[in-house]
């Protein structure tokens, strides 16, 4: 009989042959998988995958009894996109100590309703039981989102006699007595964070975060750990300042090659550009779950009321189609902006050209941003340059209460800080 392929090595492969409909993102993910594998044959290369790891890891997710709706008390089956993300995070091994994992942060973009607390619940119990002394974190925008992972391992604990023997739980959180681990729940607007020492942080929809608070706190406390792991899943939203933006931004440049962090997994489900947003048939790009947590009937009535009221298209576009919306009355991708941006013609000397200028001048510590307007009748296009100022004195205070980008803002030239 042959041997049956491991889910995660399937995955590569229907993935490679387009077997899957899928998306850029994907794609690049799955041929970074593929490059490093090669890699990790040189001495020079740092990393390697242990599928041993990878294997024990599905293994006791797949050892897991459900608790929820039509499949409570059968056992968990990881999809093999799920297996994928797995067995990277706990496959790759650094070579010169092989119990420290090579993936330190991780950036899951993923449409609502695709498993992804499932996901977190099997990270955070494989820490509570592995790790010594565990801080297990999950994070949110509010308690409430926060706790959803905590209750999902509470009914795995309840539903699995195996896990009731070691860890234990309360209204507050869930504890590993034997090896002093625990998981709590946290929030921006926690009382205190003192005592911090995560090992194992679980953020849960940064796209809806204000600012990076409390993913700033908390890595700040993993410091002292051999691994620490900070997770990170969401689906899109309309904050361009959400630190789920800005991991996206960056989870796009170490797929496309332009930044290197061999110590950051990342996958996006997308759309890509050209993809349109109410063809039923893109669905699977960002929902890797459909057809098993997600289901297609559900989605095109979802898809006929977005058609019909604005507002339910808005969240449609992000929810469901992972696309990033400015705000919820219009959308477009990032990537639009780009098209914008072009070098003037050497041939075209501005000084011919009216042009008009605007000034909004802060009265203390704001950006104070200065543009000029030209038009240029036989392009048939405006040409625009911006400057933008900010008071030396006040750029720690921005950065602290709504801009984490402002100092890479002023080193790449963007914003010049005055004195």
């Amino acid at each position: 009989m042959p041997v049956k392929k491991k889910k995660y090595y399937s995955y590569v492969d229907d993935i490679t042959k387009n077997k899957i409909k899928h998306c850029a993102m994907v794609s690049r993910a799955i041929q970074r998988f593929k490059s490093d594998i090669e890699k990790s044959k040189e001495n020079s290369f740092p990393y390697y995958f242990d599928e041993i790891q990878a294997d024990k890891v599905i293994t006791f997710a797949e050892n897991i009894k459900q608790f929820e709706g039509q499949f409570a008390g059968k056992l968990l089956e990881l999809q093999p996109w799920q297996c994928f993300i797995l067995a990277n995070l706990y496959g790759w091994r650094c070579k010169e100590d092989p119990t420290k994992r090579r993936f330190l942060s991780c950036f899951i973009f993923v449409a609502r309703k695709n498993g992804k607390s499932t996901l977190f619940a099997i990270m955070g119990l494989l820490d509570l039981l592995t790790e010594p002394a565990a801080q297990v974190v999950s994070g949110a925008t509010t308690l409430k989102q926060a706790s959803i992972i905590k209750d999902m391992i509470a009914g795995f604990i309840d539903t699995n006699p195996k896990l009731a023997q070691r860890l234990h739980y309360n209204i507050r959180m869930i504890k590993n007595p034997k090896t002093f681990g625990r998981m709590f729940a946290l929030c921006k607007n926690a009382k205190t964070f003192d005592g911090l020492n995560v090992s194992f942080a679980l953020m849960d929809e940064c796209a809806a975060m204000p600012d990076s608070f409390l993913i700033d706190v908390i890595r700040s406390s993993q410091g002292s750990r051999k691994n620490p792991s900070m997770v990170q899943i969401t689906t899109a939203g309309y904050n361009f300042k959400s630190p789920g933006y800005i991991e996206w931004n960056k989870a796009h440049d170490i797929l496309n090659g332009r930044i290197n962090d061999d110590r950051f997994f990342t996958i996006c489900y997308e759309y890509d550009k050209s993809d349109k947003w109410d063809d039923p048939n893109n669905f699977i790009l960002a929902n890797p779950n459909m057809g098993v947590s997600v289901f297609k009937e559900n989605r095109l009535a979802e898809l006929t009321n977005a058609k019909n009221i604005p507002q339910a298209k808005a969240e449609f576009l992000t929810k469901y189609c992972n696309i990033w919306l400015k705000n919820a009355d219009s959308w477009f991708y990032p990537e639009t902006l780009d098209k914008c941006i072009s070098e003037l013609p050497a041939e075209i000397d501005l000084s011919n050209y009216p042009c008009y200028v605007g000034i909004d001048i802060s009265s203390v510590n704001d950006f104070t941003a200065y543009t000029k307007v030209w038009f240029i009748p036989e392009l048939k296009k405006f040409y625009m340059e911006h400057k933008f100022y900010i008071p030396s004195a006040t750029v720690d205070a921005k950065y602290h209460s709504d801009s984490k980008q402002i100092y890479d803002w002023i080193r790449e030239g963007f914003i010049t800080a005055c004195d």
